[in-house]
């Protein structure tokens, strides 16, 4: 009976086809998974499946390598474990995770759009003090046949403990890093 109750926590959110007809509404379906599957690192395999109605094939794809090397270097640090090779939020420039949509202003040219992100966090700054953090990531998109999908990712957070670039170079980074032999 639990496994039945936690099941739907991880089963692909339905998309109707027309949430994926413009990239600013695609972009919306984006942060409505991002909200259900608080994700952390680079989802695993099981966790793969909630992004596929929102993220393009290409993108899944990196997500997928990206996975397998982080087991790899899981494999290779066996006997010394060492920290992922990514940690943190894959989806937003918030390492701790937690970022709110606050909307999306897209430029279109033919099959792709880039896509401007609001975004903030509510926590606590140096005095402990409640605020509210504020930035803008840009969300690459490309045209399918299904719709509007996510392609990529570009954190545009001015912090210092934040992912650098885009998504699919960390993805990269880490199945290059994961394949070295020290």
């Amino acid at each position: 009976m639990l496994i039945l109750a936690v099941m739907p926590m991880f089963a692909a959110p339905a998309m109707a086809a027309e949430t994926l007809t413009t990239p600013e509404a695609a972009a919306k379906a984006f942060y409505q998974v991002y909200a259900r599957a608080h994700a952390m690192d680079i989802p695993d395999k099981k966790h793969q499946s909630v992004w596929k109605p929102v993220l393009s094939d290409n993108l899944l794809g990196l997500i997928a390598l990206g996975n397998e090397g982080e087991k790899r270097w899981a494999d290779k640090n066996k006997k010394e474990p060492s920290p992922p090779l990514f940690e943190g939020d894959l989806f937003s420039s918030m390492v701790e995770g937690g970022a709110k949509f606050d909307g999306a202003v897209c430029e279109t040219k033919g099959e792709a759009s880039v896509c401007m992100i609001a975004l903030h966090v509510i926590g606590k700054n140096k005095e402990g003090k409640r605020e509210t953090f504020r930035w803008h990531d840009k969300l690459y998109l490309v045209h399918t046949a299904a719709g509007w999908r996510v392609d990529d990712l570009e954190y545009g957070g001015t912090w210092e403990f934040k992912p650098k670039g885009k998504m699919s170079d960390q993805l990269k980074y880490v199945d290059q890093e994961s394949r070295k032999n020290y």
